[in-house]
């Protein structure tokens, strides 16, 4: 598989992302038109309503794209975010920087092509396939807490899984380390277009430096390949870059996340 290969069908495994985490909610809202993705989900946090384009622009049309997006999400007085493609998206990048967006997320795209080693778990800790709405509980604890950390408030992660049974889908797979009992780290599979999607990785603040999240890392990973996936790829988080990288996975590209908050929302939370 060539290099431009990869970065199509990581495109299309994160437009697929996107998707899933608004089908969540039975509140969310997806619409697609000429390439471009639009998903509204159950907050005004701009985290839960993205916009992706998977075409081709220039900079006359980028404009045009910008004013669509904005449109749509002023429609609905929600705060929204824009994630673009470094290969391909810099007019609209542009755009968002002229039109004073805050630059929020620049990630990595790694992927690998590969199994790894069997997962190092410490002492006293389970890995659990989830396969409950109990189990998905314990997933979004974990979530919600870890990513305050990256900035994603916690009231966010409780609109996102809110519905713990959607999040069972033969499209995904969750997992979950217990200590003792107790939930302490989780990470996520998307499988779409014959690869995975390695999201939502997280451990308890208190509990970090523990090789919790490698363990994770490491059997989900195995599990997409023991699924048939040719290729795991993730955007990485400048916590888990280094992780990622000691494992073998390699960077392809890279996904920038603009965002921006509208001053008083009157679109109502569910």
């Amino acid at each position: 598989m060539t290099r431009d290969e990869k970065i199509y069908l990581c495109d299309l495994n994160l437009a697929e992302y996107r998707r899933e985490v608004t089908r969540w909610r039975s509140v969310g809202e997806i619409r697609e038109e000429h390439d471009l993705l639009l998903t509204l989900g159950p907050s005004t946090f701009p985290s839960t309503n993205v916009a992706m384009y998977l075409g081709g622009h220039d900079r006359s049309s980028a404009a045009l794209l910008f004013d669509r997006i904005r449109s749509f999400y002023a429609k609905h007085n929600a705060s929204f975010s824009i994630q673009m493609r470094q290969h391909a998206d810099s007019p609209l990048d542009d755009v968002c920087r002229r039109e004073k967006m805050i630059p929020a997320i620049n990630a990595p795209c790694l992927v690998i092509d590969h199994p790894l080693s069997a997962p190092e778990a410490p002492p006293d800790v389970e890995l659990r396939h989830i396969t409950t709405a109990a189990g998905v509980r314990d997933f979004a604890f974990v979530i919600t807490q870890s990513y305050v950390s990256l900035g994603m408030p916690a009231y966010v992660g409780n609109y996102l899984f809110g519905e713990p049974a959607r999040l069972l889908q033969p499209c995904t797979r969750l997992l979950v380390a217990y200590e003792d009992g107790r939930p302490v780290s989780a990470a996520m599979l998307l499988f779409y277009c014959n690869i995975a999607g390695l999201y939502w990785v997280g451990t308890l603040e208190a509990k970090r430096g523990r090789r919790f999240s490698k363990a994770c890392v490491m059997e989900m990973t195995n599990e997409a390949f023991r699924q048939g996936a040719v290729l795991v790829t993730l955007q990485a988080s400048t916590f888990g870059e280094p992780l990622y990288l000691r494992l073998g996975f390699e960077e392809i590209t890279r996904y920038l996340w603009y965002m921006t908050f509208i001053k008083s929302p009157t679109r109502r939370e569910p």
